[in-house]
C-alpha cells in the first residue's frame, strides 16, 4: 500500500512550505520535570522522528524546556548526518529552576544564552523558527521580543514567532518586529483562538493537537510512527484530520502534536 504524502501549506509570510502535520517533540523530553510526559526511550524517540520524516513530515517543533534540553538533543541526534534535514522550530523563555520546575525569563541576556545552547544541542547553524514559549513575565515581553529580532538580524534564527500570546500582547511586540507565526492552543475542543482574532494578524498559525481523544498523554509519540507488527499502517498523525480543526481566515495553518 502506497502511503499518502502529507499536503503542504505556506507558513504565513515566512516562505516556508511545511506539511500540514508536524512532529511535536514535547513528549520525547521524557519525565522527571514539571511538565514531563513520563518515561520515554530515547532510541524509540529517534526512531519515531525518522519514521515521521520517512512519511513526508518536513518540520519538527521542540523547545528548550522539553526535558530541559533532552528533546532538543534527541532531535539533533536524529537529524545528524541526514542529507536533507526538516525545518526545526524551537522555543525559549522557560528555564530549569534547579529542582525540575520551570522558571520564566524574557531578559535579553537569558534568551541569547538559550539560543546559543539550542543551536548547539540541535546541531544546526540557524534555527528555522524561534518562538517565545510563554509571555511571562509580561512586563518583559518587549525585551524578549527585541532579543529574538536581534537574533534574526544576526542570522542565528531565520524566522520569529510567539506561543500562548494574547492578541493585545501580539500587538505590543509587533511594533518592535513583525510577528511571523503564532502558536495558540487550538483544537476541536478549544476553538477560542477564532474568537480572539489571532487570524487578523495574517501570521502563520501552528496548532497544538493531542495524540489521543481525551488524554493527550495516553500514547507515546514513538507509538504513533512505530511500524505496525501486522504490516498495516500504524496510527498516523494524519488521522486526526487537520482540516477538521476549523479555519482561521487569512492565515496559513499547520498542526503539531
Amino acid at each position: 500500500m502506497r502511503a499518502t504524502r502529507p499536503h503542504t501549506s505556506m507558513l504565513g509570510g515566512t516562505g516556508l512550505e511545511i506539511t500540514r502535520v508536524g512532529f511535536g517533540a514535547w513528549a520525547i523530553g521524557g519525565g522527571g520535570w514539571q511538565f514531563g510526559w513520563g518515561p520515554q526511550q530515547d532510541d524509540e524517540s529517534i526512531a519515531a522522528i525518522h519514521r515521521a520524516l520517512q512519511l513526508g513530515v518536513n518540520w519538527i517543533d521542540t523547545a528548550a524546556a522539553y526535558g530541559f534540553g533532552r528533546s532538543e538533543r534527541l532531535v539533533g541526534q536524529a537529524l545528524h548526518g541526514l542529507a536533507e534535514r526538516p525545518y526545526v522550530f524551537t522555543k525559549c523563555s522557560l528555564l530549569d529552576d534547579g529542582t525540575g520546575r520551570v522558571r520564566h525569563s524574557l531578559t535579553r541576556d537569558s534568551i541569547m544564552r538559550e539560543a546559543e545552547a539550542s543551536l548547539r544541542r540541535l546541531g544546526v547553524d540557524a534555527i528555522d523558527l524561534y518562538q517565545v514559549h510563554w509571555p511571562i513575565p509580561e512586563t518583559d515581553i518587549e525585551q524578549g521580543w527585541a532579543a529574538l529580532a536581534e537574533l534574526k538580524d544576526q542570522g542565528l534564527v531565520r524566522h520569529i514567532g510567539v506561543s500562548n500570546f494574547t492578541v493585545d500582547q501580539i500587538r505590543r511586540v509587533a511594533s518592535i518586529a513583525p510577528v511571523e507565526t503564532i502558536q495558540p492552543p487550538y483544537s476541536l475542543i478549544d476553538r477560542d483562538a477564532e474568537a480572539r482574532g489571532e487570524a487578523q494578524h495574517r501570521a502563520g498559525i501552528l496548532r497544538n493537537v493531542g495524540l489521543e481523544e481525551g488524554d493527550p498523554q495516553a500514547t507515546s509519540i514513538a507509538d504513533v510512527f512505530a511500524p505496525s507488527d501486522t504490516g498495516s499502517p500504524a496510527r498516523s498523525l494524519l488521522n486526526f484530520s487537520a482540516d477538521l480543526c476549523g479555519s482561521l481566515s487569512h492565515s496559513s495553518r499547520s498542526s503539531t502534536v
